[in-house]
């Protein structure tokens, strides 16, 4: 059995911004056979971090 490879976002914008497009395909690209998600959140979540945390593997909030 081979090993996923861990890729790992960090940032403050998990969140309503002008980069939700963006980061919103990374997390659904991935091939979840190969890959582990973790999302880590720097930021202040809203409404839509809940989705980027639904879409992960792993989530930690690291906002503190």
């Amino acid at each position: 059995m081979k090993d996923k490879i861990r890729v790992g976002y960090i940032s403050d914008e998990f969140c309503q911004s002008p980069m939700l497009p963006l980061l919103v395909s990374f997390f659904g690209l991935h091939d979840s056979d190969e890959f582990e998600v973790i999302g880590y959140m720097t930021g202040t979540a809203d409404t839509l971090t809940e989705g980027f945390r639904e879409a992960s593997d792993e989530w930690r909030d690291i906002s503190k």
